[in-house]
């Protein structure tokens, strides 16, 4: 804000003095800049590819996270895989509203892969969160991944995802169950069993 103010009054300070104003501005911006990074605690990443509107539906559930002291303890990273769709639009639009630090990455190069090391490589966060952009996030999702994170000392964890049926349980899942349990790991409960009373789950990772 400061560097802006005096490019805006140029005309009214000498240059080198001008200069070594801006010079000024610029270096307590990077310090600040270095400093927020230092604490930010979480960065969760989502990569998305022409799924604008269910991505939307994943940034909105982001709004409202509770039992944070500090929205800038994390950031929201949307790694936009090659979209030919209005992704792009979505992200700016949530952005302009929206409460947390969100950053918009462009990775061109085709695949899950390059998405997900694309936002690796450009986090801050000592933890890193992943999620899909077809989730609905708890409103303790980032609160009680930083928890987790100060409190056990492992390398990674998950968590539990419960399936949102629109009205009713696809007949192919049904149909497949059996595929399923060996491909999910539903080792505890049948999974016809744990269809009937929608509580199938599967896990996400966090590291």
């Amino acid at each position: 804000m400061r560097a802006k103010k005096y490019v805006q009054d140029a005309g009214e300070l000498p240059n080198s003095r001008l200069d070594r104003k801006v010079e000024k501005a610029g270096t307590c911006q990077r310090k600040a800049a270095n400093i927020i990074q230092k604490m930010t605690l979480l960065t969760a990443i989502i990569c998305t590819y022409n799924r604008a509107d269910s991505l939307k539906r994943t940034l909105d559930s982001f709004r409202n996270q509770e039992a944070l002291e500090c929205e800038e303890a994390w950031e929201l990273l949307v790694v936009d895989n090659n979209s030919s769709d209005h992704t792009r639009q979505v992200v700016k639009s949530f952005v302009a509203t929206a409460k947390m630090n969100v950053r918009y990455i462009f990775e061109p190069r085709q695949g899950k892969s390059y998405a997900l090391n694309t936002g690796i490589a450009n986090s801050n966060g000592q933890i890193l969160a992943f999620t899909d952009d077809d989730v609905i996030v708890d409103k303790r999702w980032v609160a009680s991944i930083i928890e987790a994170g100060s409190r056990y000392p492992h390398e990674a964890f998950g968590g539990k995802v419960l399936p949102l049926w629109p009205d009713y349980i696809p007949p192919w899942i049904q149909g497949t169950a059996h595929i399923l349990v060996r491909l999910l790991g539903a080792l505890f409960l049948p999974m016809t069993e744990a269809m009937k009373l929608g509580n199938m789950e599967r896990g996400c990772g966090c590291r």
